[in-house]
């Protein structure tokens, strides 16, 4: 059985002929694969059980070579599926919902608050030293307060909610970019000390 995996927290919600789908949030993000534009897409890959479709920021497929299928064929079938999802890819959270104590920060949240760690990583590697300088001063003093407010849910976080503590996360990794010798990158100092 081939595994098609809609990106998010990975539950599985329904299936697309023998494909399982994994979504968020059990199947709200889900309800999407269920168009039937989208649904013949994925079925017309005729993915194996060794392959695999990622829906996230891009459409990532993860398929061998095969005699039965040539790459401009799957690149067409691939074209097809991406006019076939929704052009909003990435929910915006409505910050509504946030203390007004963070509300100052939802530029911050719009501009450094990505949901991919990999892009959140190389969109602060290629800032300038100012803008991380300016992320770190307007972030890091509101740390204990993110941190109390993101602790104050029992039952999972809101989109907002975690949205906040990707900004956090992201002024903590610029703020590792600047405090690294001169030349380092964040990719080079993000693992584990030894």
């Amino acid at each position: 059985m081939a595994h098609t995996i809609f990106y998010g927290e990975m539950v599985k919600s329904t299936t697309i002929g023998e494909h399982p789908v994994f979504a968020r949030d059990g199947g709200a993000s889900a309800s999407t694969m269920l168009s039937a534009d989208v649904q013949d897409a994925i079925l017309a890959l005729r993915l194996t059980a060794d392959e695999s479709l990622h829906v996230r920021s891009g459409i990532f497929v993860y398929v061998r070579p095969r005699s039965d299928r040539g790459l401009t064929d799957l690149l067409m079938v691939l074209v097809r599926l991406a006019n076939a999802l929704p052009v909003d890819s990435e929910r915006r959270p409505s910050f509504s919902e946030l203390p007004d104590q963070f509300c100052s920060l939802v530029p911050m949240i719009r501009k450094w608050a990505m949901s991919d760690d990999a892009d959140r990583t190389e969109r602060i590697e290629r800032a300038s030293r100012q803008e991380l300088q300016a992320l770190v001063r307007r972030v890091s003093p509101q740390f204990a307060a993110i941190n109390a407010y993101l602790e104050g849910f029992a039952d999972g976080l809101p989109d907002s909610a975690c949205t906040l503590g990707r900004l956090a996360e992201a002024a903590a990794e610029a703020k590792l970019m600047l405090d690294a010798p001169t030349g380092s990158s964040l990719r080079a100092n993000s693992g584990p000390e030894e």
